[in-house]
């Protein structure tokens, strides 16, 4: 629905879609952050533009940039910025493959006089010695101080990696003294190195400082990386170091800046072409050996033939497994399960031969299994979800589907967990793994975003499941009388409340299950006149008592005021406003 006028105030146009990102890219790389899929930003943009909400709008949050423990709000400056915790790393759909957040597998990637890299006698290293490409002082200078040989500077504990994975590993070097050196991948059969004239080799980033990259496929699950300021000779000699990257695939992508690599805002692609922020509860991934279903730990029952390393699998490595079955056979493990709990298991699997052999069931609790699935040619989780019976060990696993006809297909992350929907993939090798849960932090001292007399709040969101009730967003005062929220209950029922003073409005309650496994856009207005709800394009109740409207400081995305019953699902789109919205332009917000 157009408004007339839209991108003009009076006569003075708004700033364009492509200026506004821009600022804001400005903002994230000037604070270390990166920011990604921008024309789905300035798309995003244009839309609050096109509807004349973007000046109306007092906080935006489009899940474009962040960094270690932050999401940058797109408009709403520093304070509006959105805290993440998590004490751990996980998995998230990327825009191509399945990945680790942060992408940049090393930590500490440009401290590297941190005891997290390791220095061989006669290095050492004189921290923020000189201005990084990004124009910052955090540059370190790796010194050779001696006439030994094979002096370096090396991560302390090996990376784990994807056995035949393509991976590549980045530094931006500028020499000092030192002229030429080396970068090296090591593990227990992985060997690859790159000799390098740190002048002249590489890619040009300007000043005197240069990219360089090595790609090798792993050989091993361990590998740990190496700088050697002037390589392995016995010449003296010292290089400028930053941004040191290891990532998946042939290209060394934009440089991501890590600490801990904790608490990284994950940044999903699995429902949309543009990003969303997967907020998850924390689970575990009960099976071992997830992806190597050719290990021991995998059992069989009947004919299965299994192949380690048939294809590429969704992460990008060559580490699939081929599963072919006869007859009434299955690839499983024991796991003890509790009596009366809900678990999911879940996969990926591709057929071999699209449209043959490609019929399969997942099962649990050795008795339990789903309806057939159908393999095609492409990648596909499926999940099953079950009750236990018992607490006793008992197969879990893939099997042949209802027919007992034979199968033929790549498998791949295997993964068992509590709760009645899949979660993000958690790999594990030889024992279970847990991921602990994605949290928001609530934003407060917001009086100046939060309009208190009118104003309204919108959340674009999508769930797969809930284990117990959340707040996908609320704006407040800290306490249950005075709010503005929006509320899914365990069921997937949505609410939509305003309370003043302790008495509370409900605008809609949409039933058991609506907020589920769909998309969903809410919009809650307020006023002293008048409050209501907008959902899914359509207006819903309004009351029209008089009220006054309190004070109110505090916005919540995720949550409502403390980590008990944390949203979980993705979150495309928050926004505040402050002042009049018509229900011309919450309609058209809100629609579908």
């Amino acid at each position: 629905m157009m408004i007339a006028n839209a991108n003009v105030i009076g006569n003075k146009p708004l700033e364009s879609a492509a200026s506004i990102a821009q600022a804001f890219v400005n903002r994230i790389e000037a604070d270390g952050g990166l920011v990604e899929a921008r024309d789905c930003l300035e798309s995003r943009i244009e839309l609050l533009r096109t509807l004349g909400l973007w000046n109306k709008a007092s906080a935006v949050w489009f899940p474009h940039g962040y960094k270690e423990d932050k999401l940058y709000a797109v408009k709403g400056g520093t304070i509006a910025d959105l805290t993440i915790t998590r004490a751990g790393t996980r998995t998230r759909k990327g825009p191509t493959y399945i990945e680790q957040v942060p992408y940049n597998l090393l930590q500490r990637s440009q401290d590297f006089d941190h005891a997290y890299w390791v220095k061989a006698a006669e290095v050492t290293v004189s921290a923020d010695n000189m201005t990084a490409p990004d124009g910052t002082l955090t540059a370190d200078e790796i010194i050779k101080t001696g006439t030994g040989t094979f002096r370096n500077v090396s991560t302390g504990t090996a990376i784990t990696v994807g056995i035949n994975g393509t991976y590549t590993y980045s530094v931006r070097v500028k020499p000092n003294t030192a002229v030429s050196g080396r970068i090296l991948a090591l593990g227990a059969t992985t060997n690859a190195a790159l000799n390098i004239n740190w002048a002249t080799d590489g890619i040009d980033l300007g000043d005197g400082w240069r990219l360089h990259t090595l790609t090798f496929v792993a050989l091993d699950s361990a590998i740990n990386f190496y700088i050697y300021p002037t390589g392995i000779g016995v010449e003296a000699g010292s290089i400028y170091a930053w941004g040191a990257q290891v990532v998946v695939g042939s290209e060394p992508l934009d440089y991501f800046r890590t600490t801990d690599r904790f608490s990284v805002p994950a940044l999903d692609y699995t429902y949309s072409t543009c990003p969303a922020l997967s907020l998850e509860p924390a689970r575990t991934n009960l099976f071992i050996r997830s992806s190597e279903l050719d290990n021991v730990a995998w059992l069989s029952s009947g004919t299965v033939t299994v192949t380690p390393n048939a294809s590429a699998d969704p992460e990008g490595y060559n580490s699939a497994e081929r599963i072919a079955t006869t007859g009434a056979s299955s690839r499983f493990q024991n796991v003890v399960l509790v009596t009366g709990t809900v678990y999911t298991i879940s996969c990926w699997v591709k057929a071999v031969t699209p449209g043959s052999k490609n019929l399969f069931r997942l099962f649990g609790d050795s008795t339990l299994a789903s309806s057939d699935f159908i393999a095609t040619g492409d990648w596909q989780r499926f999940r099953y979800t079950f009750t236990s019976t018992s607490s006793v060990s008992k197969p879990n696993g893939i099997t042949r589907p209802v027919s007992n006809a034979d199968t033929d297909l790549y498998v791949w992350g295997m993964q068992l967990e509590i709760g009645s929907y899949v979660t993000s993939y958690i790999p594990t090798t030889v024992a279970a793994v847990s991921r602990l849960a994605d949290l928001t932090t609530v934003i407060t001292g917001a009086t100046t975003l939060i309009d208190q007399s009118e104003g309204a709040i919108f959340i674009d969101f999508e769930m797969d499941g809930q284990a117990s009730f959340s707040f996908p967003i609320a704006v407040g005062d800290g306490t249950t009388n005075n709010a503005v929220v929006v509320f899914v209950n365990a069921s997937g029922t949505i609410e939509t409340s305003v309370a003043i003073g302790g008495v509370s409005e409900t605008f809609f309650t949409k039933g058991s299950g609506a907020g589920f496994n769909t998309r969903t856009k809410i919009l809650v207005r307020y006023s002293a006149t008048e409050r209501c709800g907008f959902y899914n394009g359509g207006k819903e109740t309004s009351f029209t008592t008089p009220v006054t409207i309190p004070a109110m400081d505090r916005i919540a995305i995720g949550k409502r005021n403390t980590n008990v019953n944390p949203f979980e699902g993705w979150i495309y789109q928050a926004i505040v406003f402050k002042g009049s919205i018509s229900d011309a332009e919450a309609i058209a917000l809100t629609t579908l």
